[in-house]
């Protein structure tokens, strides 16, 4: 089953906290792209059905991994396979921001957009998986609608913050970069917290 220590690391409130601005991180970034594929002048020459298949690659890595996710979150614990997920694709949103340098568009970025999208795919399960360790189960409902109403907020923010042309790649890497630094600080916060409660028993 789950390696992961039930009801260690942060604080209920906190875990809800930080797990609600991952949603709007993951939501943001989703919104964020078809934008970025507008602006960017690397992608000027796609067209419509082209851009439509770009887009859409996200989507199917993020079927791909919807099930294995599950058994991730089981096998080695939800907030390990999260921190780990979200490192990746925040790092490759990065990437994606920068793609003007890096090649053309049948070349790399569809690939990236995959991977992405498979790295998002585990976060809903890994999610359920850690309130499921940490709360009681008449908790769960209302913890599960905080969470995901990340989602709307992320969307919402997503097409009142975007600019246009080539703020569009600086947001989006402004993206990338607040989503390493949450799975940063969030494997923080659980690591200190929990070795805290550790050096107490001891």
């Amino acid at each position: 089953g789950s390696t992961a220590v039930r009801g260690a690391g942060l604080s209920p409130g906190g875990r809800l906290a930080a797990l609600f601005c991952l949603t709007v991180l993951l939501y943001l970034e989703r919104s964020a792209f078809p934008s970025f594929v507008k602006a960017e002048p690397a992608l000027s020459g796609l067209s419509k059905s082209a851009a439509g298949r770009l887009m859409s690659a996200f989507y199917a890595g993020y079927f791909l991994t919807q099930l294995p996710g599950g058994w991730l979150a089981w096998r080695y614990g939800g907030e390990v396979v999260l921190v780990r997920s979200t490192v990746l694709w925040g790092v490759l949103t990065v990437v994606v921001s920068d793609y003007g340098d890096l090649g053309g568009p049948a070349l790399l970025l569809p690939f990236l957009r995959v991977a992405i999208g498979c790295l998002q795919g585990v976060a809903f399960p890994a999610i359920h998986s850690v309130l499921a360790d940490a709360l009681a189960a008449e908790d769960r409902p209302k913890a599960v609608s905080l969470v995901t109403s990340g989602m709307y907020a992320g969307t919402a923010l997503a097409q009142l913050g975007l600019g246009e042309g080539a703020a569009v790649r600086v947001e989006l890497a402004w993206i990338g970069a607040l989503t390493i630094g949450w799975a940063g600080a969030y494997h923080m916060a659980t690591r200190v917290n929990s070795g805290g409660g550790d050096g107490a028993a001891s």
